[in-house]
């Protein structure tokens, strides 16, 4: 259980950081990234993302602060997902 939560740990860091890359800086690493995952570039691919990244933070071993992050993000892909929707509708 315990290698469980490392690997699932640094599977979430290495996310966590993919994420700050596609969000923050959008010319260094956006092509690379982009090609690499292509459905980042669209806000519901972001969004399905980000929930699925914090489905992972739920689990009860890891912790309260852990948990609270995890559905900050889920709640941060479902807006995430309304405003595509939202987006789409005004066009």
């Amino acid at each position: 259980m315990l290698l469980f939560n490392v690997n699932l740990c640094l599977t979430i860091r290495l996310f966590g950081v993919l994420i700050l890359l596609t969000e923050f800086s959008p010319y260094i690493f956006e092509n690379f990234i982009l090609t690499v995952f292509p459905f980042l570039e669209r806000h519901s691919g972001r969004g399905v993302f980000y929930s699925i990244l914090g489905s992972m933070c739920l689990d009860p071993d890891m912790g309260i602060v852990m948990q609270a992050s995890g559905f900050a993000l889920m709640i941060g892909g479902v807006c995430y997902v309304v405003a595509f929707f939202a987006l789409n509708q005004s066009k």
